[in-house]
C-alpha cells in the first residue's frame, strides 16, 4: 500500500517517523522541507497522517513575468496521533 499511494518523499518521512518513535516512544515526530514541495506530500496530509504548519521565509523577486514574487517558506509536518497508529501498525524501517 505504501507504494502505490504514498511518493517517495512520503515514504522516507514515514521512514524518519518510524526512527524517530524507535529512540522515543512518546516523541511527536516532526519534519521540516519546503513548502514549494507540498504537493508532494498531499497524501500524508489529505490521509490525516501529518498535520502541515507553513513558516513564512524570505521573498525575493522572481525572473518570472508571471510571477514577481518567491517565497523560501518551510512547512513543518507533525506526526498526528493518527499518523503514530498508522506507522505502529508497518513493518520496521530497515
Amino acid at each position: 500500500m505504501l507504494n502505490g499511494r504514498y511518493s517517495d518523499l512520503e515514504r522516507r518521512i514515514i521512514e524518519t517517523f518510524q526512527k524517530k518513535l524507535a529512540e522515543d516512544a512518546e516523541a511527536i515526530p516532526a519534519v521540516a522541507i519546503s513548502e514549494r514541495l507540498s504537493l508532494l506530500v498531499k497524501y500524508l496530509i489529505d490521509d490525516g497522517i501529518v498535520t502541515p504548519e507553513v513558516f513564512p521565509g524570505p521573498y525575493y523577486p522572481s525572473a518570472l513575468p508571471d510571477d514577481p514574487v518567491l517565497s523560501d517558506d518551510t512547512l513543518k509536518l507533525t506526526l498526528t496521533p493518527k499518523g503514530r497508529e498508522f506507522i505502529q501498525g508497518l513493518p520496521t524501517a530497515a
